[in-house]
């Protein structure tokens, strides 16, 4: 089978959609599908093109079995802006077809959203070529770009409603990762009948229990026997992990308990200044560490953090470093609104779900898991059984080649 793979991103750039498509790519290959990508010249998160890659307008590419196309897009590194924002994803969506029909025709394409105007991509693809696509839903736009403030209510939101709509019907299959998620999708237009439920998935072998690297880093920074909760990840804006550094005040007089936040981004100086301004002697930063290292400082930690600021458009979302954390075999506090990744807590008994937002909730359900050390330990068990039995890769990308292998007709 013929597959194509149309994701705005993919290695070398960073971020989870880059990282799904690969992994989904070489898993189809491996299974002696024919994969063709089509991706932009590679330039996010900075907005400026990578080194080898300056002035490139096309680019192909074969790795490992896949054959890669990079067409150009309008890359500024002011992506928090809107206007830059909407010309990188108008720009690859236009010379995305000039990659597409470049290439052979394909029994079936997926397309990776966000950004929604990819869709439309799709459709014009399927339409001349005739052949189904799939539209696979990794974010609720425009809903997301109202509420972050990228877009207001006005004519330009109801025209992308309007184009949300219109990929949703003509979408072949719709493909969501959360059974809220899915709900959300019909709510804003798409046909229950074609929408599909596969979860993420994770590396079940990279990401595992590691307790020799958990007694290395435990001695290397003299937690001795403290109670360790660990968040490790993205130091962003839309982590909120201002609430991590007040949790970490609220608990400083209690000296068995020990935060420590594993990672880089362009948050981290800012809650530094923060915890400085505390005096806070309870947390510790730690910059960010290699893959192959991250598996070591989460089998280390008594208690794995991940914060999901309240939104609308997040009802639906199970953030990845949950199932990372779930793979390693350590209890989660998720914080989050009452949504996706609550019930994956709650349903797989890995931990405890919180109200995001809120220190002193975070500081209680820390101070009440600490005196239950033994109990937790048979939530981490729990989380790694479910990560296995559940959320392995193997296990959803099969169910992912079978709904592609009933549209192409094999």
């Amino acid at each position: 089978m013929r597959i194509l793979l149309l994701s705005q991103y993919f290695p070398p750039e960073a971020g989870s959609a880059a990282a799904k498509i690969a992994e989904m790519a070489h898993y189809l290959v491996g299974r002696g599908h024919q994969v063709s990508i089509v991706s932009q010249v590679p330039c996010y998160p900075a907005g400026v093109e990578y080194p080898g890659y300056e002035g490139a307008w096309f680019r192909r590419e074969r790795h490992d079995g896949v054959r890669i196309t990079r067409t150009w897009s309008y890359a500024s590194p002011e992506r928090s802006r809107f206007k830059p924002r909407l010309l990188n994803y108008a720009t690859f969506m236009a010379t995305a077809l000039a990659g597409i029909f470049s290439g052979p025709r394909p029994d079936v394409t997926l397309v990776y959203s966000p950004p929604l105007m990819l869709g439309l991509t799709a459709a014009l693809v399927s339409k001349v070529w005739r052949t189904p696509f799939v539209f696979w839903v990794n974010d609720l736009w425009p809903r997301a770009a109202l509420h972050l403030g990228f877009m207001q209510e006005g004519p330009l939101y109801r025209a992308a409603s309007a184009l949300e709509r219109f990929v949703y019907r003509h979408a072949a299959r719709i493909f969501v990762y959360s059974q809220r998620m899915l709900e959300e999708v019909v709510a804003d237009g798409g046909e229950r009948g074609k929408i599909e439920y596969h979860p993420l998935w994770i590396d079940t072998e990279v990401f595992h229990p590691d307790p020799a690297g958990a007694a290395r880093i435990r001695g290397q920074y003299g937690w001795g026997d403290k109670f360790i909760i660990l968040y490790g990840g993205n130091i962003g804006l839309a982590q909120g992990l201002d609430v991590f550094v007040e949790a970490a005040r609220l608990l400083r007089e209690t000296p068995d308990i020990h935060f420590v936040m594993v990672g880089s981004g362009v948050e981290k100086e800012n809650l530094e200044g923060l915890a400085r301004s505390y005096g806070l002697t309870n947390l510790e930063f730690i910059g960010h560490q290699p893959k192959d290292q991250v598996l070591a400082y989460f089998s280390a930690a008594d208690l794995l953090f991940a914060h999901l600021k309240a939104a609308p458009h997040r009802v639906g979302t199970v953030p990845e470093k949950l199932l990372a954390y779930m793979a390693c075999g350590r209890p989660v506090l998720m914080a989050a609104q009452q949504g996706a990744a609550a019930d994956v807590v709650r349903e797989h008994s890995c931990g405890v779900a919180i109200p995001p937002d809120d220190p002193q909730a975070l500081a209680q359900a820390i101070l009440a898991l600490s005196r239950r050390r033994h109990e937790i330990e048979e939530m981490g068990v729990q989380g790694r059984r479910a990560a296995e039995q559940h959320f392995a890769g193997p296990l959803v990308l099969a169910a992912m080649e079978a709904s592609f292998n009933k549209l192409a007709g094999n």
